[in-house]
């Protein structure tokens, strides 16, 4: 059987070329339950203090901003 396919290169290559677009299309009617949206929650939140150090900043400023 793999020697008939190795003779018929042409029709080898049809199968092949029409499984990849009955897998494309099939892929693309997957209900969109199966890829759900995601949304990502997330907060940015700049604070400064010129002339503190870094440990001051956090100590003073970061810490109790998280907590909160």
């Amino acid at each position: 059987m793999i020697a008939y396919f190795i003779k018929k290169k042409k029709l080898t290559l049809f199968i092949f070329i029409m499984a990849i677009v009955a897998g494309l299309y099939s892929v693309s009617q997957l209900p969109r339950q199966e890829t759900p949206d995601i949304i990502k929650k997330t907060a940015v939140v700049t604070t400064l203090y010129p002339g503190a150090t870094p440990q001051k900043v956090e100590q003073t400023v970061t810490k109790p901003l998280e907590q909160k």
